[in-house]
């Protein structure tokens, strides 16, 4: 009998941790970003959850539990928006130029994920989908890509603020600790595009310093 009291109160702890219905947000307009966190969403409906996927990409196949609502016609929009202030602009090619002048790729990935989220609001379809579902909808959980930044957050207000998990499969973005807390000291976070050790010497720590301030302007 005191055994069966002991084990009571943790059935009741898992009842009420097991998420029913679970909002995924992937905002990321990148084909390989879209197949780890499809296949983290994916294993979650496996294991019996509800999974709402707002996604940039479609899904592959269909999945039992797994419902897409996917952002149409983001790429194109994004490349457009991007395209305002490169000339001749062609993604991979710019990309592969930035990354040549840390200064450039740090505006240029901060660039990438304003344009991104408009692009998302500019959609024809997808956000309008979620939009639409009642206040009152509930979501256990909301899983939340913010590898591109909080363009999918405010939907946390709509859904009565539910609890949140970030994830993302880049690195170590900047502005991670503006969405989740934390710092990222300059004098010993190396920022993601250098390859400087946690013990920089002061070189480095003031060039370390330059990017961070660059990019937050």
């Amino acid at each position: 009998m005191k055994l069966i009291l002991q084990i009571i109160p943790v059935f009741l702890i898992v009842s009420q941790g097991y998420c029913v219905n679970i909002l995924y947000m992937h905002d990321v307009f990148s084909p390989s970003h879209h197949i780890w966190n499809n296949a983290l969403a994916r294993g979650l409906a496996a294991r019996g959850y509800n999974v709402t996927f707002l996604s940039t990409d479609p899904p592959k196949s269909n999945t039992q539990n797994l419902h897409y609502i996917v952002i149409e016609n983001g790429y194109e929009l994004l490349n457009k928006f991007l395209g305002e202030n490169h000339e001749n602009y062609d993604i991979v090619k710019y990309s592969q130029e930035v990354n040549k002048n840390k200064f450039a790729a740090a505006t240029f990935l901060a660039e990438y994920a304003v344009k991104s989220c408009e692009a998302i609001a500019a959609s024809s379809h997808g956000l309008d989908i979620i939009l639409d579902y009642p206040n009152d909808f509930k979501f256990d959980l909301v899983i939340n890509d913010f590898t591109a930044g909080p363009c999918f957050l405010p939907l946390i207000q709509k859904f009565n603020y539910p609890s949140v998990i970030g994830v993302s499969a880049f690195l170590n973005p900047t502005y991670t600790d503006f969405v989740i807390g934390g710092h990222k000291h300059p004098a010993y976070v190396p920022h993601f595009l250098l390859n400087f050790p946690q013990i920089m010497s002061f070189y480095q720590r003031a060039y370390n310093f330059a990017i961070y301030i660059t990019e937050k302007l």
